[in-house]
């Protein structure tokens, strides 16, 4: 899902913060912007000794450098909001300004924790889906259990029960699959609380060659 944020334009942004900024603007700040205005073509030569020379306060330097600026429209305000956020950080925070690249990286973290919380918002609505960070509940034993042929009684040895384990559920379950699942939930029984997911599950099964496939499927969800 695509969104699009939007912010004020940049040349509003200089606008609004003028007063703040004649205010605050150090000489030195202001001879780096103008340096890097002529650098980039923002300025030209004339504009530049204009300012410098036409002004013989720091506040008039900073009011026809903010109002040179914003008469050129919102690209090169941006720029020189960009300008500003590198040579005086702690200038940019006070007038509350954003750069492009700034507003931009609010955009992508807003658009990632919206995709992370729809992530796990669809977790949340399939709950006999397999979480490999929790325990399996009984449900998901069965649909694993369900997977299982010939090779369960190989399986309930590789998770550590003991052949008269296996004889007990024979004896007591007639249905082939409630057996696989019994002993599975065996398995479960004796792990601790969060060593019984499908991660443990698998790793206790990972030496097994013959192991159907449709199992993997399962429990790598």
């Amino acid at each position: 899902m695509n969104h699009y944020y939007f912010f004020p334009i940049p040349d509003k942004k200089l606008k609004r913060v003028r007063d703040e900024f004649v205010q605050r603007v150090s000489d030195a700040v202001i001879n780096q912007l103008l340096d890097l205005c002529l650098k980039h073509g923002v300025l030209g030569d004339e504009e530049k000794d204009s300012i410098l020379e036409g002004n013989r306060t720091r506040a008039n330097k900073a009011r026809a450098l903010i109002d040179a600026v914003t008469r050129k429209g919102p690209e090169t305000c941006e720029k020189v909001i960009g300008y500003l956020e590198s040579k005086d950080r702690m200038l940019f925070k006070q007038l509350g300004l954003s750069s492009a690249q700034a507003s931009q990286s609010a955009g992508r973290r807003k658009e990632e924790e919206e995709e992370t919380a729809c992530k796990r918002a669809r977790q949340q609505d399939k709950p006999d889906g397999v979480t490999r960070s929790q325990d399996l509940s009984e449900l998901q034993l069965l649909q694993v259990a369900e997977q299982l042929g010939k090779e369960w009684k190989q399986v309930a040895i590789y998770l550590g029960l003991e052949s008269n384990d296996v004889d007990d559920l024979e004896e007591a379950e007639i249905s082939v699959t409630m057996r696989k699942q019994k002993m599975l939930l065996k398995w479960k029984n004796k792990r601790k609380r969060g060593e019984a997911t499908a991660k443990h599950l698998l790793e206790s099964l990972k030496e097994m060659e013959n192991l159907s496939h449709k199992v993997y499927e399962i429990l790598e969800g």
